[in-house]
């Protein structure tokens, strides 16, 4: 960033290329998503306002090109990509003209591939990703959690305490997180679908013997999941399936003792994403 607006910086071996940004500044106190990319020789770059009074204008995107003859950037996967700084004892390329970033970060893509701003390879400083960075509008009934909120629906009408079944989709980096949580007022009977060092965790109990089980694979690589968890009396059964590959996990668990029915009544909620501060829980 110079003088508030986005530089993008590129050298393939045969001489740096920059093209800037001129139609907006990005040091006004809003969110902006920043799109750069590189074909050959060309650069790319548009960035897109998410808040204040150009959010939602299309960019109009801004192009130049690098000294000819090469346009392979080579680099491997021992290569460190750097996020929001340069570490004093990294040599950096003349052209860039700063090593250090002062504000919030959400996410980052490369090459279409999401990457963790807090699953880092090191950290300098005291500094992690901002999980409450706004998204483009491209998915009707989404919501973004921040980790200090939740979102809670009632328990539906017809509700069969023997048989159960939910589906829902979910991204996240978080090792950490609660995802699906219900249980009577007595707590005697509960549910909860948990992220556990990023492998998926189902707890229930129907009153008379808790059933668990652990996924084998890790499902927090920031990667769509949708997660489906079937429950017939005492035997639950969760399918967790990355959209993007097609690949799937199932998990299966039995509750203990001789209880059936999870007995969850209509007013009882039934929370994803997090619980309110004030409660008991299991």
């Amino acid at each position: 960033m110079r003088k508030g607006k986005v530089n993008f910086l590129w050298d393939v071996g045969s001489g740096v290329g920059r093209v800037e940004y001129p139609h907006h500044t990005i040091h006004d106190g809003n969110w902006h998503r920043i799109e750069a990319s590189r074909n050959g020789l060309n650069g790319t770059i548009s960035v897109y306002p998410l808040e204040g009074s150009m959010a939602g204008m299309m960019p109009t995107p801004a192009s130049a090109n690098s000294p000819t003859t090469f346009t392979i950037l080579d680099v491997d996967q021992n290569a460190y990509l750097f996020v929001g700084g340069i570490l004093g004892t990294v040599k950096k390329a003349d052209a860039v003209r700063t090593n250090t970033f002062t504000g919030c970060m959400g996410e980052t893509f490369l090459d279409g591939k999401p990457i963790g701003l807090w699953n880092y390879r090191e950290r300098h400083g005291d500094c992690k990703g901002c999980v409450v960075s706004p998204q483009r509008s491209d998915a009707e009934g989404t919501v973004q959690l921040d980790g200090e909120g939740y979102s809670a629906v009632g328990r539906p009408t017809r509700w069969n305490p023997n048989v159960s079944s939910v589906t829902f989709k979910f991204r996240t980096f978080s090792s950490e997180s609660l995802l699906m949580y219900l249980a009577t007022e007595d707590m005697k009977d509960f549910m909860s679908l948990e992220l556990s060092e990023g492998k998926v965790k189902v707890n229930f109990d129907l009153g008379s013997g808790v059933g668990s089980a652990l996924s084998a694979s890790r499902h927090n690589d920031g990667h769509w999941k949708s997660l489906t968890m079937s429950r017939n009396k005492k035997t639950a059964t969760v399918t967790v399936v990355d959209i993007d590959s097609g690949a799937e996990e199932k998990i299966v668990t039995t509750s203990q003792g001789p209880a059936t029915g999870l007995n969850l009544k209509e007013h009882q909620k039934i929370y994803f994403g997090g619980l309110p501060t004030i409660g008991n829980y299991r």
